[in-house]
């Protein structure tokens, strides 16, 4: 999943170099860990977030800040939801009512620990 999101990254960051006049157009694999740091560093990454605003402009980084969080967000979902259902799978097979299921999966969790 981290190296399909970081593709769709490189291929956003692509797009948003091509359409900068050649000779100022910066390598977008520098673009790419520039927008890269941004989306998974926090506040501490606000040095990278000025500095892709300098290289690409202040409207193309926030734009591809965005495309990129989007992205992001999405995979993450995906990631959650696959981990889910994986570790209810088990708790599915007994057709067990929902009232008990939070206890039933916190004893779950502590056989898998325990294993």
């Amino acid at each position: 999943a981290v190296r399909r999101w970081r593709r769709e990254l490189e291929e956003l960051a692509e797009e948003e170099v091509r359409e900068l006049e050649r000779g100022v157009a910066p390598e977008p694999e520098t673009v790419t860990a520039l927008v890269a740091t941004v989306l998974l560093g926090g506040r501490r990454a606000r040095t990278a977030g000025e500095t892709l605003a300098e290289r690409i402009g202040a409207h193309g980084a926030l734009r591809l800040r965005d495309r990129g969080g989007r992205l992001l967000v999405a995979h993450v979902d995906r990631i959650m939801h696959a981990e889910r259902e994986r570790r209810l799978a088990p708790i599915d097979t007994l057709e067990v009512h929902a009232e008990p299921q939070p206890e039933l999966i916190a004893a779950l969790s502590v056989l898998q620990k325990e294993r």
